[in-house]
C-alpha cells in the first residue's frame, strides 16, 4: 500500500472515530435528519494552503447542495518562485498569476462535526504553470450554530514537488 493511500486511510479513521466519540447533542443539527449545512447552505472561507491548491491563501465561496455534498470556487495568490543568482549573489523572485479552481466535497450526513474529502482543481489565471491540477484533501468539518465554519486536513497531489500538505479553512456560513 502507498504512503499516500495510507494517510487518507488514517485521516478517515480519525475523523470517523472523532465523530463517533462526540455527544449527540454536539452533532445534531435543527432536525434528526440533518445538520446545519441544510439551513446554512451558502458560506464563504478563508483557506490557508487548501482551496485553490497551490495558492498560499484564498477566498472561497460555497454551496452546500445537500447534506453530504458541498460545491466551492475561489481564488488565491500563489507563491512566489525565487532563485539565486549565482553570477550576482542576488535574491531573484518571479510572481505567479492568482490561482482560480473549485471542488466538490463529500461530508457525511446528519453531524455538524464530520469528515470531509474533495476533488479539487487549482489552475493560474494566465500562463501554462506546473501546478495547474486535480487534487484530492481529506480532513474534519466543522459549522457551529452560529454559523461558524473551521475545516482542517491534508491536501494529495501527485504533479507537486511535495506529496502532502496540511491546509486550514475558516469561514462563516449563512
Amino acid at each position: 500500500m502507498s504512503i499516500k493511500k495510507k494517510w487518507i486511510l488514517n485521516i478517515l479513521l480519525l475523523c470517523l472515530s472523532a465523530t463517533q466519540s462526540l455527544g449527540d447533542d454536539t452533532l445534531s443539527g435543527p432536525s434528526p435528519i440533518e445538520s446545519l449545512r441544510m439551513t446554512k447552505r451558502l458560506g464563504a472561507y478563508y483557506s490557508l494552503y487548501g482551496d485553490p491548491y497551490p495558492a498560499t491563501s484564498s477566498i472561497n465561496l460555497f454551496y452546500n447542495m445537500t447534506d453530504y455534498l458541498r460545491l466551492n470556487i475561489g481564488s488565491g495568490i500563489a507563491p512566489s518562485a525565487c532563485g539565486l543568482n549565482t553570477s550576482s549573489g542576488t535574491l531573484i523572485c518571479a510572481s505567479q498569476p492568482p490561482i482560480i479552481g473549485g471542488g466538490i466535497k463529500f461530508l457525511l450526513p446528519k453531524n455538524n462535526l464530520t469528515p470531509i474529502v474533495g476533488l479539487n482543481f487549482g489552475q493560474p489565471i494566465s500562463g501554462n504553470w506546473i501546478y495547474s491540477s486535480f487534487y484530492l484533501n481529506a480532513g474534519v468539518d466543522w459549522i457551529h450554530n452560529s454559523g461558524f465554519l473551521l475545516d482542517a486536513g491534508i491536501n494529495f497531489f501527485s504533479n507537486y514537488t511535495s506529496t502532502v500538505s496540511p491546509y486550514l479553512n475558516v469561514g462563516f456560513a449563512f
